[in-house]
């Protein structure tokens, strides 16, 4: 399938794309081109499916649920401009060199039950933009590097961990990190983590009682 409009906008209505098992693109979006996919279910979604040209973005809007039974490698950048979620089914999530998420300034993306690992100042795959949101749930993170959170809002659902190897994980966005109810930020041992936000700011929201 070819998107060779400017933009290419698919709703998908609530049903499901199903992507075959071999790593080969399947969608082709042409030079300076745009496809904006939007209530649409994704399975077995890697970035290997849609070839982008030069200039072409991949765009997610409101309600994509992507859902992988294997590792999902992301080798060219996906802009989010609604709310996404994306599950990881237990797996991996990898990020090659430069590549990422990029939000638009209200997308949200929500990142469920996988590992993400390898991150550094150098190597990050979230460019959020000022009123967009990162909402990890069951997730468990690792860094290779010191990380600096400075821009959007972070959440923490469920039980996430976050291993630091002795680097540091720095909060310094305006907006609050969010604990949501019943939900667990723990630390591995030698983990560092500060938090630095402008004045008036509020650091950490707690969301219930049962939060830590």
């Amino acid at each position: 399938i070819e998107c060779a409009a400017d933009v290419c906008s698919v709703d998908g209505q609530g049903f499901s794309l199903f992507f075959p098992f071999v790593r080969s693109a399947v969608l082709s979006v042409d030079e300076g081109k745009k496809l904006v996919l939007t209530n649409i279910g994704l399975k077995d979604f890697q970035s290997d499916h849609v070839q982008l040209k030069s200039g072409a973005q991949l765009e997610f809007g409101n309600n994509v649920l992507v859902g992988v039974s294997r590792e999902l490698k992301l080798s060219s950048n996906i802009r989010i401009s609604g709310k996404v979620c994306i599950d990881c089914g237990g797996n991996k999530i990898l990020f090659d060199d430069g590549f990422g998420f990029v939000f638009d300034d209200n997308g949200e993306l929500e990142l469920r039950n996988g590992y993400v690992e390898d991150l550094s100042n150098r190597h990050n795959p979230f460019l959020l933009a000022a009123n967009s949101k990162l909402l990890l749930r069951d997730i468990a993170c690792t860094l290779n590097g010191d990380f600096t959170f400075g821009r959007g809002g972070l959440g923490i659902a469920g039980v996430c961990t976050l291993s630091t190897r002795k680097h540091s994980f720095n909060y310094v966005s305006a907006s609050p990190l969010v604990i949501k109810n019943m939900s667990k930020l723990l630390f591995e041992q030698d983990s560092v983590f500060s938090v630095a936000v402008p004045i008036g700011s509020k650091a950490l929201q707690f969301m219930g009682q049962n939060s830590c």
